[in-house]
């Protein structure tokens, strides 16, 4: 019903979405054995509680996040766009694949390209973009299976297949869509389902329960997201750590600017020879940059393309900070104190070029790059800004 939905009706699409992370979260607690049929807490209390025992890894949970505060944002503020519905169908076939490779024990399982909906011509120009590259995606899968194939006969029943099935499900679409309001109505049924699988997981040894948790971390290093999508995560990142984000919306090409007594991440800000992805303003003055690369790429090295835009990013007097600029023997010293760099994962230590947020404060030849755990607040860069960190270095 999303993805039905998705292009005439974003707002429902997204109350969908977010219907689908909920009772993923409640089924993913009873299949690990913790789930309490009795308990009140919130969907956001659950989730952050799956992530303390360590049941859901931080880069699946954050996915979670993502689809909820968009969910909960539709439902009660009757908002959604187009190509905020897009995103969170593909972050729920990414939470699928997950579970799949997690629940179902089948590691090696291969997706494929993410099929996307239907549109019609009401969506806007960048997720229209977007759809036309996921269809690109798709064709190019299809010609690869093609030639993988030994003879075209094979792959042509192959084909027959896949329409014999497209063809079922559309028959049986009504009987699905009523299935799945009798299910929403029907919390009790819900319920009962939840607690089967509880039992059946507390029966379980506790070695088999490990194995679980660890083959859900393994999944989680598959995770397949695209930029776009790295972007919408880091957005609540920040929002989570105080900042207001949002990269579809909060753009300089869009005409967000920085203002008095607010802290905002203003993405594609522009400097010389690019955009950063997000410019960081505490009030009128920028503190920060950030770049975001999805979440294959190195981080660290995506630091000195950071540097590069805290040297040439057009900012006017009253956006740059007084102390500034830094190093000024460089032929291009640095306008702005910090940069960061991330692709939306969690750090972890075992893979460390390749997750977490990497962090360099410009002001002083001493200070080196280094991970973070969490995103700095408004607050904590204000902090930092009146340490002089090189002496302490």
């Amino acid at each position: 019903m999303a993805e039905r939905f998705f292009a005439e009706d974003a707002n429902t699409s997204l109350i969908k979405s977010r219907q689908f992370g909920e009772y993923m979260i409640k089924e993913i607690a009873a299949l690990s054995g913790v789930y309490d049929a009795s308990s009140r807490e919130t969907t956001n209390d659950l989730l952050r509680r799956l992530t303390t025992q360590q049941v859901l890894p931080r880069d699946v949970a954050d996915i979670f996040h993502a689809i909820r505060k968009v969910g909960n944002e539709a439902t009660h503020e009757f908002v959604g766009s187009p190509g905020e519905a897009l995103s969170a169908l593909k972050f729920c076939r990414a939470l699928g694949v997950w579970y799949r490779r997690t629940f179902a024990r089948d590691p090696n399982f291969k997706p494929g390209p993410f099929v996307p909906p239907k549109s019609s011509q009401e969506i806007d120009k960048a997720t229209q973009i977007e759809l036309d590259a996921l269809r690109k995606q798709v064709q190019q899968a299809e010609t690869e299976l093609a030639a993988a194939h030994a003879s075209a006969d094979e792959f042509e029943k192959a084909r027959a297949a896949a329409e014999e099935l497209a063809r079922q499900a559309a028959e049986e679409s009504a009987v699905w869509e009523q299935t799945a309001v009798e299910l929403e109505a029907n919390q009790a049924e819900l319920g009962r389902k939840l607690a089967e699988l509880q039992q059946q997981a507390q029966a379980q040894s506790q070695q088999a329960q490990i194995e679980l948790k660890q083959a859900g971390q393994q999944a989680a290093t598959r995770l397949e997201l695209d930029e776009r999508q790295t972007r919408r995560l880091i957005d609540v990142q920040l929002v989570n750590a105080g900042w207001e984000a949002d990269s579809d919306v909060l753009v300089y090409q869009k005409g967000a600017r920085p203002e008095e007594g607010r802290s905002m991440a203003i993405a594609e800000w522009p400097s010389k020879g690019g955009r950063a992805d997000y410019a960081l303003f505490v009030g009128l003055i920028c503190v920060g940059i950030i770049e975001a690369k999805r979440e294959s790429v190195d981080v660290p090295s995506t630091l000195r393309q950071a540097e590069r835009y805290a040297r040439t990013i057009e900012l006017s007097t009253e956006e740059r900070h007084p102390h500034g600029p830094w190093k000024q023997g460089l032929e291009e010293p640095f306008i702005v104190p910090f940069v960061f760099a991330t692709n939306g994962r969690p750090y972890v230590r075992q893979w460390q070029t390749k997750s977490g947020i990497w962090f360099c404060d410009l002001r002083h030849d001493t200070n080196h790059p280094r991970p973070l755990t969490a995103w700095f607040s408004p607050g904590d860069l204000l902090d930092i800004l009146k340490t002089d960190l090189g002496a302490a270095a």
